[in-house]
């Protein structure tokens, strides 16, 4: 199946024209004057809900997710893509695309999407996509690349996806038949993790797994109690952080050991970035929650909601000024694109 993404999205979504103009005479770390960075929102779109997005850098990038019906049910998978920071959008949007959770770029040109029972490829930038992978059972949720030929994908049935020659060939295989496989995040070729949480007698057990051989075996490195993990991410290769429901964890020491430097019963949080070797991160949840952490997330602090209707779903950080998240009202059945700057 090849898919052409230029036809133009109208009306485009449109860069909100608004500063917060308090805070004018910060200066960046080259010494320049700037205004106080916060989130804005880049604009709505009735019917589409979004479930992720990857910019290859602060101005290119794509978000993929699904159309809906006037019931809010689905209807057939949409991909975006933005070459100006999100000032205006390409789109496609047929009944060929399945429902899309997951994306990420190896390049500029080179990038991976996933979603039921499908991978799509492109090596154009997006202008076509290809599907690579096509199986029925499949319901995947997130796609890690560490680099160019080695590729890894988890889904909602626990299955673990895995391609050593850069989408060519998939061999599937089952991590865990009893969890909702919903983040994973591999350093390298070898190591690599996965977050989720299975039922047990109503309650909601969070786990994370680690392998240090590329996925053919794993161990469980740590649960927790009524948390649906939700977020994995590695700033470096011994630091990361996971996060999902009421809580935040981090690591210092590759996984061995996780503690809680975040906890609350209203966050309702869904996902979390911080910027690659820097202290600076973001997570966002439930009625537009967002929380930034400026210290390797030992503290957090509680940003001004931008769309309290929003349960925010996916966030992206391509450097320290610029950050891109996704979002979705399931009352009016529109999603939303927010934008770092």
């Amino acid at each position: 199946m090849m898919i052409s993404l230029f036809r133009r999205l109208s009306p485009c979504l449109v860069l909100c024209l608004f500063w917060v103009m308090s805070g004018c005479n910060k200066t960046d770390s080259d010494g320049s004057a700037s205004m106080v960075r916060s989130w804005h929102t880049l604009g709505t779109r009735s019917g589409q809900r979004p479930a992720s997005l990857y910019f290859t850098d602060a101005q290119r990038g794509f978000v993929v997710g699904s159309e809906l019906n006037n019931d809010g049910l689905f209807l057939h998978g949409f991909i975006l893509k933005t070459t100006n920071g999100g000032a205006a959008w390409d789109v496609f949007s047929n009944d060929t695309l399945p429902n899309l959770f997951a994306l990420f770029f190896t390049d500029s040109l080179t990038g991976f999407a996933a979603g039921s029972g499908t991978i799509l490829k492109t090596i154009n930038g997006g202008r076509k996509w290809t599907t690579v992978l096509k199986s029925g059972s499949l319901h995947l949720t997130s796609l890690s690349f560490p680099d160019k030929t080695h590729g890894y994908a988890v889904g909602l049935s626990g299955e673990f996806v895995k391609t050593i020659d850069g989408g060519k060939s998939w061999v599937t295989t089952t991590l865990s038949g009893e969890c909702q496989l919903l983040s994973t995040c591999f350093i390298d070729a070898a190591n690599g993790y996965v977050v989720g949480y299975n039922a047990q007698g109503g309650d909601q057990i969070g786990r994370i797994f680690k392998t240090t051989d590329g996925g053919s075996s794993w161990t469980t490195t740590r649960t927790e109690e009524n948390v649906y993990l939700n977020s994995v991410t590695f700033p470096t290769q011994e630091t990361g952080y996971a996060a999902g429901g009421c809580s935040i964890l981090k690591t210092t020491d590759a996984g061995k050991n996780w503690s809680v430097v975040y906890s609350s019963q209203m966050a309702g949080l869904t996902g979390l970035a911080f910027v690659p070797n820097s202290p600076v991160g973001f997570a966002i949840g439930q009625s537009g929650v967002i929380m930034q952490s400026v210290d390797a997330g030992y503290s957090w602090s509680s940003l001004p909601a931008i769309e309290s209707n929003q349960g925010l779903i996916f966030l992206q950080l391509t450097d320290t000024k610029t950050g891109y998240a996704c979002g979705f009202d399931p009352v009016a059945k529109s999603g939303s694109l927010l934008k770092y700057y």
